[in-house]
């Protein structure tokens, strides 16, 4: 199941994109933090950016990734750390020691099948090591419950929530699958 290492996804875009939630019914979607954090995509061989770019991380860094699964998901150092992570993607830093507080957050096992959300993030969970850490999941009991854990995440220094639409496919563009909640005024 999943891309070939080193197969682009079928679209320029490349990954993945959440829409805003608009407050409309979501219970029942998973729900999940949204990490404030550089988007990268682990094709199997090479960690990538949004826009396809290499990211040159260090070399044990890689090593903690599966060779031949494709993986999407979000280089997280901690709240307030996007400007490393930014420079570290966009640099070639390999070298730098802040990699070491960075981790590769997966939310999700990039497929072209037509294979049921719940199926891929389970393939995540044996995976998990000290680098990459599968996103916690729960079900959202509904718009009350997501403003709710909106208000705690923010109030912890995070950047918002996901919502995911159960046993949805994935898909390589915009979906309304996946839904990105933050504060109201906040891009």
């Amino acid at each position: 199941m999943g891309l070939r290492s080193g197969e682009k996804p079928a679209t320029l875009r490349g990954m993945m994109l959440a829409e805003r939630w608009r407050g409309d019914d979501c219970a029942g979607w998973w729900l999940a933090e949204k990490f404030d954090g550089v988007r990268a995509f682990w094709d199997g061989a090479i960690l990538r950016t949004r826009t396809w770019r290499e990211i040159h991380a260090p070399a044990w860094f890689l090593a903690a990734l599966p060779a031949g699964v494709a993986l999407d998901g979000e280089l997280f150092g901690g709240y307030g750390t996007l400007s490393v992570a930014s420079d570290l993607s966009r640099f070639w830093r390999a070298d730098d020691p802040r990699w070491r507080q960075f981790t590769f957050r997966a939310f999700d096992w990039p497929t072209t099948e037509a294979v049921a959300f719940e199926r891929r993030v389970e393939q995540l969970t044996p995976l998990a090591n000290e680098i990459l850490q599968p996103v916690q999941l729960r079900r959202c009991e509904g718009a009350e419950d997501a403003q709710r854990s909106l208000a705690a995440v923010v109030a912890a220094g995070g950047e918002g929530l996901m919502l995911k639409r159960p046993g949805h496919c994935y898909e390589f563009g915009r979906s309304r699958a996946w839904l990105k909640v933050k504060p109201v005024g906040v891009e």
